[in-house]
C-alpha cells in the first residue's frame, strides 16, 4: 500500500452506526462468561443482555439475538483459554484448568486482552500480571513456572538474526576475534533457581491436567543453584541445557551485548569464574558458535 492510498484511507470516518456497533460487539463477547459458560444475563452496559442484543441483532428461527452473540462470547473466551493451557502446560497442571482459568487466565485476559492477530502472543504480559496481581504466598514458584512455560513458547516464536560464522571472522581478522561485539539470539533465555524446574515441569508434563487433580505432585529438585539456558536448535526444536556458573554468567554478559575480551575482563572480580572460563572460554565458544546461540547483531 503506496503512503497517499495510506494518508486517504486514515482520513475515512467510520460511520456512527458502524462504530457503535462494533463497541458493543467487543466489549459484549470480551466479557467473561457465566460459571455456567451462557453470557452473562447483564450486559456490560448494565441493562439484561436479552433485551440489550435485540436492538442489534436480528433473531433466527431458532436462536434468539442474545442466543447468537452468546455463540461469539463463547468462541472468544474458550479459544483465548486454550491458547493459556497451550502457552503454559506447568501452571495449569499446577492449578488445574478450572482452578487456572478461575485465578488466572480469565482474570488476566481481561486486564490484557489480545492485542495481536496471533494467539501465540495471548500470554506475552502473563509474568507482569503475576507480579502485579498475584499475591499468593507461592507467588514466587508460579512467577518462574510461567517465565519458564512463556520461555518455551516465546522460543519457538521468536526471530532468528544471522548466526555466527566464527571460522570466516578467523579468516578475515584472527587477531580481532576477541575484539567483536556479541549478542545472543532473541530465542534465548537464561535461568537460575535454587531448583531444578526443568526436571519438575518434565515430570508434570508426562501426565494430563486432570491426572495432577487426583494425585500428589512430584518431588521440586532442590540442594544447590541451578543455571539453565533454553533455544531453539538449529532443527528449530526447543532445547535446553544446565549450565556452569561461569558459563551461565559469561552468557549473561553477552546477552547484553559484549566483545569477548571485556566480558573476561568483568570476570576478574570473581576469581572463581574466572579461572572457570580462562580453562574452558575456546570449548565454550566453540560449542556456543556450533548451537547457532551467538550473533553479530543487535
Amino acid at each position: 500500500m503506496n503512503k497517499q492510498l495510506m494518508r486517504e484511507n486514515a482520513n475515512i470516518s467510520i460511520p456512527p452506526g458502524l462504530k457503535s456497533v462494533q463497541e458493543w460487539f467487543g466489549n459484549v463477547i470480551s466479557s467473561p462468561l457465566e460459571d455456567n459458560n451462557y453470557i452473562k444475563t447483564i450486559a456490560p452496559s448494565g441493562y439484561l443482555i436479552a433485551e440489550e442484543a435485540a436492538r442489534y441483532i436480528i433473531p433466527t428461527p431458532n436462536l434468539r439475538a442474545h442466543q447468537r452473540i452468546q455463540i461469539y462470547n463463547q468462541q472468544y473466551w474458550w479459544r483465548l483459554l486454550k491458547a493459556m493451557h497451550e502457552s503454559f502446560p506447568l501452571v495449569t497442571r499446577l492449578f488445574g484448568y478450572h482452578a487456572f482459568n478461575e485465578t488466572i487466565a480469565i482474570p488476566y485476559l481481561y486486564k490484557y486482552p489480545p492485542d495481536s492477530w496471533s494467539l501465540n502472543t495471548v500470554g506475552d504480559k502473563l509474568s507482569k500480571w503475576i507480579i502485579d496481581e498475584y499475591k499468593a504466598p507461592d507467588q514466587p514458584l508460579i512467577l518462574n513456572t510461567v517465565n519458564l512455560d512463556w520461555a518455551f513458547a516465546a522460543s519457538f516464536i521468536a526471530y532468528q538474526k544471522p548466526r555466527l560464522d566464527l571460522t570466516s571472522l578467523i579468516q578475515s581478522n584472527p587477531d580481532s576475534l576477541l575484539s567483536y561485539t556479541f549478542f545472543l539470539q532473541p530465542h534465548i533465555h537464561l535461568f537460575k533457581w535454587d531448583y531444578d524446574l526443568f526436571a519438575f515441569r518434565d515430570a508434570f508434563l508426562k501426565k494430563d491436567v486432570d491426572y495432577w487433580t487426583e494425585n500428589d505432585f512430584p518431588p521440586l529438585p532442590k540442594g544447590k543453584t541451578f543455571h539453565f539456558i533454553i533455544y531453539r536448535n538449529i532443527n528449530n526444536d526447543i532445547s535446553w541445557k544446565e549450565l556452569s556458573l561461569g558459563e551461565y554468567t559469561l552468557l549473561q554478559i553477552l546477552k547484553e551485548g559484549s566483545s569477548i575480551e571485556d566480558a573476561c575482563d568483568r570476570l576478574e572480580k570473581n576469581e572463581v569464574i574466572y579461572e572457570e572460563a580462562a580453562v574452558h572460554l575456546q570449548e565454550w565458544l566453540q560449542d556456543w558458535v556450533r548451537r547457532g546461540w551467538l550473533t553479530l547483531e543487535k
